[in-house]
């Protein structure tokens, strides 16, 4: 059956992106860790990229309600027509961002809970994400292995623009909250609507909680991030951007 988004308009877009950045200010609350923990900066970065793409649909909508030659002018295009198309690279670029960021800030807090724990770091997401969930010892972890590795199906899938290459020519056809994500070997994937990658990212959120509250996690008082520890370099004279 065909996929029909029930997202009709950028604000309803938005609105539901909006709502993937609330449940992780939840999680950041929940979480309490301090500011210059990993913990913290990688769900911190993951809201930020929440927000943002949730901007650009809302600059999208309003355009629209101004007019078809809207965004035309907000961009500064001398030709009105070619709007449509900066419209589509808009939201194909806010989709992958949102999707592609959140992706990378999730590996590199499992990463980081590794390291803090004094695991080994393997390579590739799966064997992290497999690592730290048997770190954890939360329950159901090969469900949630599969849960967590479906935004990274669709991260890879941009590897091969749009298709799906299963390892070992698998294919993977899950559902999560009632949204159906196929991912069939040598096919063109198909679930990457703002629809699919919330509702993948936020099933990731609500794993990360468990891992989070986890006790070998919370008995770690402090998780360094190698990246926010070491000082910016500013430079002395700094061109515009």
């Amino acid at each position: 059956m065909p996929f029909v988004n029930p997202d009709k308009t950028f604000l309803e877009q938005a609105d539901r992106v909006s709502k993937f950045e609330d449940a992780c200010a939840d999680v950041i609350d929940r979480q309490g860790s301090l500011k210059t923990d990993a913990r913290r900066i990688h769900l911190e970065n993951i809201r930020s990229a929440a927000t943002a793409s949730s901007d650009i649909l809302r600059i999208l909508h309003w355009c629209e309600q101004a007019g078809n030659t809207s965004l035309a002018g907000v961009l500064g295009l001398a030709d009105a027509t070619h709007g449509q198309m900066h419209q589509q690279d808009l939201l194909r670029a806010g989709r992958l961002f949102f999707l592609v960021e959140t992706q990378f800030q999730i590996e590199t807090m499992f990463r980081n809970i590794l390291a803090a724990l004094g695991q080994s770091v393997p390579n590739g997401f799966y064997n992290v994400a497999k690592n730290v969930l048997a770190a954890s010892g939360i329950l159901d972890q090969g469900a949630k292995l599969d849960l967590l590795n479906i935004p990274a199906l669709m991260r890879n899938s941009m590897h091969t623009n749009g298709l799906h290459h299963g390892f070992r020519n698998s294919s993977t056809n899950i559902k999560i909250n009632g949204v159906d994500f196929d991912f069939n070997h040598g096919k063109k994937v198909d679930c990457g609507s703002w629809l699919h990658i919330t509702t993948a990212l936020s099933s990731s959120i609500g794993i990360i909680e468990e891992i989070l509250q986890s006790a070998p996690v919370t008995s770690l008082p402090l998780i360094d991030d190698e990246y926010s520890k070491q000082p910016a370099r500013i430079p002395k004279q700094q061109a515009p951007l």
